[in-house]
C-alpha cells in the first residue's frame, strides 16, 4: 500500500520499497493522466484535513492518506477478544504538491485505521517534517539573532 501511494503522489511512477533514505529509479510506470493525479491528491489531502483520516492532520504540512479497517471475521459470527478485533491501516504521503514521503501503517487487531493507524502516521510525519521546518526555522534568523517565526508561504498547507 506504500507503494500504491507513493505512485500516486509522484504521479504514476512505482518504486521499490525501501527503509533507506534516497532516489532510486522506477521499476514500473502507470501511465496516468496529470489531471487525474490531481484529483486523486486533492481527494486524498481531503481525507486527512477533514474526513476519515484527520487524526493524521498537521498544521504545517499538506498529507494526503487513506484509512481502512480490516474486518478480522464476520460481525454475525458474534466472537469477542482482542484476536477478533479489526485490523486498522492509513497508507499517506506528503506534502501533497511536492510529495518527498509515503508510508503504510498497520495495526493488527487495532480497530479502526482512522483512530487507530493515523495518529501514528502522523507521529511518523511530524517526525520527518519537524527537524526541516526547525532547520529552515534556524535560517530565517534575523542580523541581531533573534530567530524570526517562518513567513506563511514557507509552510506548507
Amino acid at each position: 500500500m506504500a507503494q500504491v501511494m507513493a505512485s500516486v503522489a509522484n504521479g504514476g511512477k512505482i518504486y521499490r520499497p525501501t527503509l533507506i533514505k534516497g532516489s532510486y529509479a522506477p521499476i514500473a510506470e502507470i501511465n496516468l493522466k496529470p489531471e487525474t493525479v490531481r484529483k486523486i491528491r486533492t481527494a486524498l489531502r481531503d481525507v486527512v484535513a477533514g474526513g476519515t483520516g484527520k487524526n493524521a492532520f498537521l498544521p504545517y504540512v499538506s498529507i494526503g492518506g487513506k484509512t481502512g479497517t480490516v474486518q478480522v471475521v464476520s460481525k454475525r459470527v458474534g466472537l469477542t477478544g482482542e484476536k477478533y478485533m479489526d485490523h486498522a491501516w492509513f497508507v499517506a504521503f506528503a506534502p501533497v504538491d511536492n510529495p518527498e514521503i509515503a508510508l503504510a501503517v498497520f495495526v493488527e487487531h487495532g480497530g479502526g485505521g482512522g483512530a487507530v493507524a493515523a495518529p501514528i502516521a502522523k507521529q511518523v510525519m511530524a517526525a520527518y517534517f519537524g527537524p526541516k521546518l526547525q532547520k529552515r526555522s534556524d535560517t530565517a534568523q534575523g542580523e541581531n539573532g533573534v530567530k524570526e517565526g517562518l513567513e506563511d508561504e514557507d509552510v506548507e498547507h
